[in-house]
């Protein structure tokens, strides 16, 4: 196989990030906006030692779940990769992708269940990160805050902006000035000040309101946060009189969620501005039996493990890079009867379980949710069960 051949393949799946696969001799290429089942003529762009990419001339044989893009600029931008796929066959591929991990990684023979989707996958984000400021359209979002992030706190016409802004967008009830002058990939910056406004805005989700401020993490999916929460706390099973501890809380929303049928709840944040916003949250909504820790995760979970804290049910919802050892072990040391762990990454969650499962803890449920149509990203929560005789097994982490 050489760079700018032309061969003749047949897409016989997916990667992870939604390309197809074509396999040609047994060598695998990735076909951007190829679909499963498809063939025709394309081009090899790059080659690897145990694969390479090639790029779609044309196609032969289409899949009939091929769809035209929404969006005139879909190939360029790329920021939402599926837009050739039907909202149908998205579903399916994300289902798979899951099911893929659960048993590659986790080795864990476990059916995953059907993908909660949207019935309108459309028009759903509440935040975007935009690094250019022209933008035509509707506000189609409840309260708007503006995040302006600068490099230097005064530069001209500031106040006349931020005037201009706010006139044409009655919508905004905020605008706020943050400064960044790192040299890396990190978007936020440490300073900030409000132009316009309070420093935060207000959002509802399933009665129940949330302060939000420039730093805290918020889901962008308010429809299919209902949906994946509601979950979580279904998996839960609460009867009232249980002690939950929440790590990787944010600004609370699956905290209070839980404390309205939890006895107490705990949070756990190392962000000190999402504590803030959560304390604030559960006064809002007049909660006294949620409380929360500004702490690393894996920290608070030691700490409490080490002194004999137990907890009834834990629910984990960390970053992209999942938990680690240290947090996991403590989360087993407190023997929680269920564990119900939110993520946003299939392949650390598989890890994840496979490390739990060895430690005790059986994987009843995997749930895929659609927090992100026409992407290939999915949010997945499971639920996983103590059992009653339990045999420790340590498992190393291996490099996949």
């Amino acid at each position: 196989m050489k760079k700018n051949e032309h061969v003749f393949g047949v897409c016989s799946g997916y990667t992870s990030d939604g390309h197809g696969v074509v396999k040609i001799d047994g060598f695998p290429l990735f076909v951007k906006g190829m679909m499963d089942k498809e063939s025709g003529e394309l081009v090899v762009t790059l080659v690897k030692k145990s694969y390479g990419f090639a790029r779609l001339l044309k196609l032969d044989k289409v899949n009939e779940e091929r769809v035209n893009p929404a969006c005139p600029i879909a190939k360029q931008c790329g920021g939402c990769q599926l837009q050739h796929m039907s909202y149908k066959e998205q579903l399916a591929f994300k289902k798979q992708k899951v099911q893929d991990v659960i048993e590659r990684i986790a080795k864990l023979n476990v059916q995953v269940e059907d993908v909660l989707g949207m019935a309108q996958p459309d028009h759903y984000r509440n935040k975007g990160q935009i690094p250019v400021g022209v933008v035509k359209g509707q506000v189609v979002t409840g309260e708007v805050m503006v995040v302006w992030i600068v490099r230097q706190k005064k530069f001209a016409h500031r106040e006349e902006m931020v005037q201009e802004l706010v006139q044409t967008i009655p919508e905004i009830k905020s605008v706020v000035l943050n400064l960044n002058t790192r040299e890396d990939n990190v978007i936020l910056g440490k300073q900030e000040e409000v132009l316009y406004g309070e420093s935060f805005i207000t959002d509802e989700i399933n009665g129940l309101k949330f302060h939000i401020s420039a730093k805290s993490f918020y889901q962008v999916n308010p429809v299919q946060t209902k949906v994946l929460y509601g979950k979580a706390l279904e998996f839960c099973n609460l009867k009232g009189n249980e002690t939950v501890i929440d790590l990787y809380c944010g600004v609370g929303t699956i905290s209070m969620f839980l404390a309205q049928k939890a006895g107490k709840v705990i949070g756990i944040e190392i962000v000190e501005q999402a504590v803030r916003d959560a304390r604030e949250n559960a006064a809002l909504n007049g909660l006294d039996n949620v409380k929360f820790v500004c702490s690393d995760a894996a920290a608070y979970a030691k700490k409490m493990s080490e002194q004999g804290g137990r907890a009834d049910v834990v629910v984990v919802d960390p970053p992209r890079k999942g938990c680690d050892q240290v947090t996991l072990g403590s989360i087993v040391q407190m023997a929680p009867e269920r564990l119900v762990y939110v993520s946003c990454d299939p392949a650390t969650l598989a890890r994840d379980l496979r490390i739990l499962e060895g430690k005790g803890y059986r994987v009843e449920v995997v749930q895929p949710v659609d927090m992100f149509p026409w992407t290939h990203h999915v949010e997945t929560v499971v639920l996983l069960s103590k059992l009653k005789t339990k045999k420790h097994v340590d498992i190393e982490l291996q490099a996949d």
